[in-house]
């Protein structure tokens, strides 16, 4: 539980050991101190107007910044900004904007799935846009968290050269530039699995050693590229006669442009609302929201301290 507690005698011995620290930050700006009690172990949080700094008990930073209204903006969360807005996104190390929903389908795909997941990133210096889409079942109601094990499969793969500084696509061939795949699965048993093993092995080889005994797996899936729009707008390829990608033929062509294969658990933490640090700061946030209101009462004024480095 968190708790913002009075700066007593005991608490202002402890400040001294992160004073150095501070300085590092902050440099002689003055700056706000708070005493948080999380559970019972004593930290602090460093304010220096919009700018904080929270330090746990061991003196560990995370640092983050408020808005105007005194609402979360970013925290940083190495290797990750995490910025708060209409909508939540990442900004990682390498500059690389990161952004995660789950949507519901205005229909069901063709194996059910009634919604979809979507794992973009974008390079915003090299202008490319990366989306991968995943199945998962869309729940109606306040609440549908992203499962990891449905995260496991790429279903789509949309990679996007010059992203900003180009066009929407209408309706015909799709340009280089566009590089959109699909995914196509069949189990042993199905027409498309025969088709699969034709169009990777030749017919006469199909009909020699059987379909099964040339994939040697239960179930395949490949990918197939996007070739146009058609009239509806939808995006059509050439299967079953088109050249089709193995799972790791996809991983290297999403690893040329060094965007992420997989959806990083500690996004998909974040999302669910799951991620420690997160909480934590919005709670303390929003303590410290409520008590600046009071500050000014005199039973409340060692709520606070103000801290200022003096010229040596």
């Amino acid at each position: 539980m968190i708790q913002i507690v009075e700066c007593s005698d005991e608490v202002i011995a402890k400040i001294p050991n992160i004073m150095g620290l501070l300085f590092e930050i902050y440099g002689k700006s003055e700056m706000k101190l708070f005493a948080i009690q999380n559970d019972d172990k004593l930290g602090f949080l460093a304010k220096v107007d919009n700018n904080c700094t929270y330090l746990d008990s061991n003196h560990n930073p995370i640092y983050f910044s408020l808005g105007v209204n005194e609402e979360i903006e970013c925290i940083y969360l190495k290797p990750y900004r995490v910025c708060f807005g209409d909508e939540v996104f990442l900004i990682d190390d390498n500059n690389r904007q990161h952004f995660l929903s789950f949507n519901k389908l205005a229909i069901p795909d063709e194996e059910g799935y009634t919604g979809s997941i979507s794992y973009k990133q974008y390079d915003e210096d090299k202008d490319v846009m990366c989306e991968l889409t995943f199945q998962q079942m869309y729940r109606d109601g306040d609440y549908n968290p992203i499962y990891y094990f449905h995260t496991k499969e790429v279903d789509a793969v949309y990679i996007d050269e010059q992203y900003e500084n180009s066009k929407r696509y209408h309706v015909g061939v799709l340009p280089k530039r566009a590089k959109y795949y699909k995914k196509v699965a069949f189990v042993n048993d199905e027409v498309g699995y025969t088709l699969t093993a034709m169009n990777e092995y030749g017919l006469l080889n199909v009909l020699k050693n059987g379909s099964y005994n040339l994939l040697r797996e239960d179930r395949t899936v490949r990918y197939v590229k996007s070739l146009f729009i058609d009239f509806k707008g939808n995006y059509r390829d050439a299967w079953p006669f088109a050249n089709l990608l193995k799972a790791e033929e996809i991983e290297s062509l999403i690893k040329k442009y060094k965007f992420n294969t997989r959806i990083p658990d500690f996004i998909i933490s974040l999302y669910n609302g799951e991620n420690k640090d997160v909480l934590l700061i919005q709670e303390i946030v929003e303590k410290v929201r409520l008590l600046e209101k009071e500050l000014l009462q005199p039973e409340n004024s060692r709520m606070c301290l103000t801290l200022k480095f003096e010229e040596g």
